[in-house]
């Protein structure tokens, strides 16, 4: 076994048992403290770690990161939205098709808005800190309608708890709720 929770990730949790999990959960909890641990990492132990990401550990901080968007509004945390776009970057900085990424970018974007936080700070701190996948910055030079949740075919639902970001045809599943 590797010798810490964030080289691990893919042994505690499942993406498919994360993705359902209610918001917020224990895995939450786990998976911030693996973004802390990261962040203490110095520049090169955070290279290591970046070069030998498994594709389970991506998912699973992927979705981490989008739960963290709509736990950072719920909260009013700053420090939840950034951590969560540190592990988005984490998540995708061997993604193979560069607009996926884009069309949660939008999410990050809007909950900085909804914070009443300037969405280029964290998202530089954020690029800054986790020194992976750089390409969050070129989100910030698009059009601002490029910008927008509707753009990209997401809405916002309102639950008994909070924030919901949600696309598609059906409404929100109970476990955001």
């Amino acid at each position: 076994m590797k010798s810490s929770p964030l080289e691990n990730i893919d042994l505690l949790i499942s993406w498919e048992e994360y993705e359902t999990a209610h918001l917020p959960s224990l895995y939450d909890d786990i998976l911030m403290k693996c973004v802390y641990e990261y962040r203490s990492y110095d520049d090169e132990a955070q290279r290591r770690y970046l070069d030998n990401i498994n594709d389970e550990t991506q998912i699973v901080l992927h979705i981490f990161s989008y739960r963290m968007s709509m736990l950072s509004v719920r909260k009013k945390s700053p420090e939840i939205l950034l951590n969560a776009l540190i592990a988005f970057c984490i998540a995708n900085e061997k993604i193979n098709d560069p607009r996926l990424p884009l069309t949660y970018l939008v999410i990050f974007y809007k909950s900085a808005q909804l914070l009443n936080i300037q969405p280029e700070s964290v998202f530089k701190e954020a690029s800054k800190i986790s020194k992976a996948y750089t390409d969050i910055l070129s989100f910030l030079d698009r059009e601002e309608r490029l910008k927008t949740l509707d753009c990209m075919g997401w809405r916002i639902e309102q639950g008994p708890s909070g924030l919901i970001y949600w696309s598609g045809p059906d409404d929100a599943p109970d476990y955001f709720l």
